[in-house]
Formats: structure tokens, sequence, C-alpha cells
């Protein structure tokens, strides 16, 4: 199995189940033998949090959504992953596009409308 991305958020005032979820996905992804590592929004706890599973992860200045899908897209790919698994409190189409166009496969949860 090849590299893959983890984007994902948590901490006051979005939560922890994005992180609980995503480390489950992580540890699954692990156990087929993916190279996986995290980019993360969110305080230096949460980044620990997924770290702890032998992750490299990278923390994410702004929260994830269309304005800088492109910059982090590119960013994603340029550190070795051809697919991201996104896990975000509002993943917006745009979003999803402009990582597309990164060269990112993207795979998300998706919670309510779409």
């Amino acid at each position: 199995m090849s590299a893959v991305g983890v984007l994902t958020e948590g901490g006051v005032g979005i939560g922890l189940g994005h992180v609980t979820e995503s480390a489950h996905v992580i540890d699954a992804l692990q156990r087929l033998g993916a190279d996986v590592s995290c980019w993360i929004y969110g305080p230096k706890e949460v980044r620990t949090t997924l770290a702890r599973r032998g992750t490299r992860t990278t923390a994410v200045r702004e929260r994830p959504g269309p304005e800088g899908a492109a910059v982090l897209g590119r960013r994603i790919r340029r550190a070795g992953p051809g697919l991201v698994f996104c896990n975000l409190m509002r993943l917006e189409a745009v979003t999803v596009r402009r990582l597309r166009a990164a060269g990112l496969k993207v795979a998300a949860i998706i919670e309510g409308r779409a």
C-alpha cells in the first residue's frame, strides 16, 4: 500500500470526534501497510494524540476550507501521498475539487448534506 494523508481537525469548538474517527482509520491503514501522515488543524494536544500512533503530523495553521485548499493540497502532494482522507466538520465540494486539482485522490467522511 502507498502513502496516505489524513486531514482532520479537533479542539475547542470542534470537539474530538473527528480526531477519534481519524485515529481508527489511521490504525486500519497502518495494519494494511500504508505509510500514513497527518495534517491537523487544532491545538498541540490534538496533534500529539495522533503522533502517538506512529504517524508524522503537520500543523495546519488555518481551518481547512476552500480558501486554502489548493495550497494545502499541493503541500500534501509534495510530501508524498496521492490519496488524502478528509475528516472535517465542514467539507465543502469546492474544497474537494481544489484538493483533486492538486493531484490528490480524495476520500472523506461526509456529515449531513454534501
